[in-house]
């Protein structure tokens, strides 16, 4: 939970899109590491305890911004706060350090945002708020916690967690009611849907403005309910409009896991363009680990015991220092970064957010295995309040037992229904109602 932290508000005349775009461009500028971006918020940090300690332009701090669509533009809100961990988790005796640090992160984004503001709308900064007193010039803390700079952290800190990385892993399912049926996404799929909401959200040419624009909201809402309940089953409720929405992610979603993944890495300074297998770093860098931890055991052992230091030093190059990205003609260290495929067909490499037909052998992605697999399926009765209890165990063809829910034989879910004759996909947690195949 963050104890020190500045809350401002931009509103500016371009899109939630391009505002993103622009904010993650000058957050990577500052250094920072962009550690999670969704349709409707950005979250990065940047700095350590160890070397802040020393330096304090370098003390963890993060940066987390939501965005919400106006009527031209946007509105950004933007929270800077400290990372520093601690017992009690406040942070002692570093409020002025940290006011500067943020203060100056502030009037850095505000540089970049300023050339979008809306007419009229300038840009001031605020005070920051801190949970704890300063005593003098020395900016010690003061025990006593005054109950509004608790109930400021508390809300930071609030933020903060419901918008740190992708769907979180205490949420199950989410499960989703339309006038068509009920349909449910387990965590996995869920990403899968908001990773391709992303894409659109990047390049929102690649389809029809009004159709980009029912993808960006129907996401945000979506986002914003997965940030009020992270975990268990979360039901949503859709309206008309937003069974196509639905529908047309979950089938995008449906094309991209079955092709290859890439990342194509444009660098900002020469336009050079560096395609990544993200499969192929992830084991290079397990195997570098394994080869650390391996090289470091026998040299850590003496007649005399164990040598820290070289233990200490083993540690540290666990921590993989090497510079996300160095373009190979100009050695420049910032580069915009997308996701890519290649057609099954033809091989060649789509950039497009939308996957419809490949322009150079008219392969059609929609047509591929179990892309077109019905979503929807209507619900079963309503769960009675005392459910029937299990059927026994012989074989399904000689039941006879009445339509109704019973305890899940199959033993995934707390009950399934039986129609009378076999098992259904309509199953119940908890009294929500799901749909999982037998």
């Amino acid at each position: 939970m963050a104890s020190i932290f500045l809350e401002s508000e931009r509103r500016l005349r371009v899109s939630a899109a391009e505002a993103r775009a622009v904010l993650v461009r000058s957050l990577r500028a500052h250094e920072f590491t962009v550690t999670a971006e969704l349709v409707s918020s950005i979250s990065a940090k940047r700095g350590s305890q160890i070397t802040g300690a020393v330096q304090p332009k370098k003390l963890p701090v993060t940066v987390n911004a939501t965005f919400q669509t106006g009527d031209p533009g946007c509105v950004v809100t933007i929270t800077i706060a400290d990372a520093w961990r601690s017992v009690g988790g406040k942070v002692w005796g570093m409020n002025g350090p940290y006011r500067t640090l943020i203060e100056q992160v502030q009037r850095d984004l505000d540089e970049t945002l300023a050339p979008l503001a809306e007419a009229g709308s300038g840009f001031v900064i605020g005070p920051v708020s801190t949970s704890t007193r300063d005593v003098g010039v020395l900016s010690q803390s003061n025990v006593a916690l005054g109950h509004a700079g608790t109930a400021a952290a508390e809300k930071v800190g609030g933020l903060l967690d419901r918008s740190s990385g992708p769907t979180p892993k205490s949420l199950e399912e989410v499960i989703l009611k339309s006038p068509k049926g009920i349909t449910s996404f387990d965590r996995g799929a869920v990403d899968g849907l908001l990773a391709v909401a992303l894409l659109i959200s990047r390049k929102p040419g690649s389809m029809p403005a009004n159709l980009s624009r029912d993808v960006e909201t129907f996401s945000t809402r979506l986002e914003a309910a997965i940030a009020t309940q992270p975990q268990g089953r979360l039901v949503l409720d859709l309206t008309d409009g937003e069974v196509p929405v639905v529908e047309f992610l979950a089938k995008q979603s449906e094309i991209r896991g079955q092709l290859p993944l890439r990342t194509l890495q444009i660098c900002t300074t020469c336009k050079l363009e560096k395609v990544e297998n993200p499969d192929f770093k992830k084991l290079q860098e397990r195997n570098r680990r394994k080869q650390v931890l391996t090289g470091a055991v026998g040299a850590t052992v003496s007649p005399r015991g164990v040598n820290p230091f070289i233990i200490l030093g083993s540690l540290a190059r666990l921590k993989n220092f090497d510079i996300e990205f160095v373009c190979p003609r100009c050695q420049g260290l910032d580069a915009d970064t997308s996701l890519v495929t290649y057609c099954p067909q033809c091989g060649e490499r789509r950039d497009e957010a939308v996957l419809k037909k490949c322009p150079k052998c008219n392969h059609n992605f929609g047509a591929a295995a179990h892309a077109n697999a019905e979503l929807w399926s209507p619900e079963a009765p309503a769960l009675p309040r005392a459910p029937s209890p299990a059927l026994p165990g012989l074989p399904v063809a000689v039941l006879a037992n009445p339509p109704g829910w019973y305890t899940d034989v199959m033993g995934r879910h707390e009950h399934r229904y039986w129609d009378g004759a076999s098992w259904t996909a309509h199953v119940s947690n908890r009294g929500v109602q799901a749909h999982d195949p037998v």
